[in-house]
């Protein structure tokens, strides 16, 4: 009773038409309204639904094709494991954007057990460069804590760049181990000093001759 194959529009499959609808629609959120670029990928579409196309998936392929180069052209640089060496701390990503034309993404951080500043936020990245984002970290205890890296584009919450996981190390005792350690060779060179200071001293009476 059921058709074999999925319905289609206009000669192509309809789960191919939506998937181009549904990526147009998200990844252009990322380009300026007025791009050239996206009234390019809107053309193409229109002519992917048109009836008087002769080959109508192929420049529904051709748009898609385009959306999601444009998808891999957002990556993020990070380290995998990171020390915080106090409490209130900060964590720093690189993301770049390898188009030729400027993107918008959101960028989501989230940790279970870390309080993270605009963790929630909008980044426009210039063409051709490299963005630096700062997110302030904060815990109240020590330990291992995993952060969630995620981008996706404005509309839509189609998934940008992959998402990333990195562990975030919270060690305050090491910064107060290195302030003491610090603290005791500054107390040993002073007593250092004192005895060669006194010895001097006792070396000298020692040498004196009375009459």
């Amino acid at each position: 009773l059921f058709a074999k194959k999925s319905p289609s529009v206009l000669g192509v499959q309809a789960s191919t038409v939506n998937a181009a609808r549904t990526e147009f629609v998200a990844y252009g959120s990322m380009l300026d309204p007025a791009s050239p670029v996206l009234e390019n990928w809107e053309a193409l579409l229109g002519l992917g639904l048109s009836s008087v196309a002769n080959t109508p998936k192929a420049y529904l392929n051709s748009v898609r094709a385009q959306l999601r180069a444009t998808q891999r052209s957002v990556t993020i640089t990070t380290p995998d494991k990171l020390t915080l060496s106090s409490r209130n701390g900060t964590i720093r990503l690189q993301i770049r954007n390898e188009s030729s034309f400027p993107l918008t993404i959101f960028l989501r951080l989230s940790s279970a057990k870390l309080t993270l500043s605009q963790a929630f936020r909008e980044v426009v990245l210039k063409e051709k460069s490299t963005t630096d984002i700062e997110v302030s970290a904060k815990t109240r205890t020590n330990g291992t804590f995993p952060v969630s890296i995620r981008t996706t584009t404005p509309i839509g919450n189609l998934q940008v760049a992959p998402l990333l996981t990195i562990v975030a190390r919270v060690n305050v005792v090491a910064g107060l181990g290195q302030l003491v350690s610090i603290t005791l060779l500054l107390v040993l060179i002073a007593w250092w000093w004192s005895h060669r200071r006194s010895a001097r001293r006792t070396a000298a009476a020692q040498s004196t001759v009375a009459p």
